[in-house]
């Protein structure tokens, strides 16, 4: 049977984007409905007249539903703009105020489709025969995690490091960044080999999974940033990677020190909340 592709399906990127879409909609609805009361109450009239218009105060409180209303004359344009601006405001409110229950409503059917459950629902039995369409985060993140793969070797005389996982790794500025993944949950590779476009195999220091997004991100420590010749190979490894489409902050993460300033263990906390989670 072959195989369906589920490595980039784009199903588990839409729960997120939706509930950070009805978040937005809801803040900005909040925020526009608090400067209403900035404004002068009533509605405005707007009457075409010798190729410009005239404007009119109609008082919220008028019951007559043909008001004309008041005239604004030009020495109380100030008035024209305030109602206008309170009319758009509340039209703007209601439109995302609609907008985050229409998103909400998208969200609750989503979430009675069990897509994520379908899988598992099948059976031990089943699951073995079948190709998923689509798996829940945490057999994705275990298939994903158990891909095997040849790294870089390790020299004789090279210092042994290893992580809480039992990782031999190369520096303890990597021992600190390795730890801190496996403690907040990140899946990681470490040196995962990365063919770029030239046909050169490279292999970044880790390869992280973001199990939310399903999105891979390399991430490489640049450790002896005193050294000249080591700044001018890491600028340069940067500059193949943008070529690459690898761009800081969008699918790639770096960290570097020097003899004075050490990796910091909050600093990789931070990247890790903000692109890895």
């Amino acid at each position: 049977m072959r195989s369906m592709e589920i490595q980039k399906m784009s199903f588990p990127k839409i729960m997120p984007l939706l509930e950070s879409c009805i978040r937005e909609m809801e803040g900005a609805a909040k925020k526009i409905r608090a400067t209403l009361k900035t404004f002068p109450i009533g509605r405005l009239r707007v009457s075409p007249h010798r190729g410009s218009y005239q404007y009119f105060h109609v008082a919220e409180n008028s019951k007559q539903v043909g008001s004309r209303g008041t005239y604004i004359p030009t020495s109380q344009r100030n008035l024209a703009c305030g109602l206008a601006q309170r009319s758009y405001n509340e039209t703007m409110t209601e439109a995302f105020t609609r907008g985050a229950d229409s998103l909400k409503f998208a969200l609750q059917e989503l979430n009675r489709l069990e897509i994520e459950n379908s899988f598992t629902a099948q059976g031990p039995g089943r699951c073995q025969l079948l190709c998923p369409i689509y798996l829940p985060d945490d057999l994705y993140a275990e298939r994903w995690q158990k891909v095997e793969y040849q790294g870089k070797l390790f020299y004789e005389d090279e210092v042994l490091l290893t992580t809480v996982k039992g990782e031999r790794v190369r520096s303890k500025s990597e021992v600190i960044i390795a730890n801190m993944l496996n403690q907040m949950g990140v899946p990681y590779r470490y040196e995962y080999p990365l063919r770029l476009s030239s046909g050169r195999v490279v292999y970044p220091d880790f390869t992280c999974l973001n199990v939310r997004t399903r999105e891979e991100f390399i991430w490489e420590h640049f450790g002896r940033m005193n050294d000249e010749d080591y700044q001018v190979k890491t600028f340069r490894k940067l500059d193949s990677y943008a070529m690459d489409g690898y761009i800081h902050g969008v699918n790639l993460i770096y960290t570097m020190e020097n003899d004075v300033r050490p990796v910091n263990s909050k600093t990789i906390e931070l990247l890790v909340q903000q692109f890895l989670l």
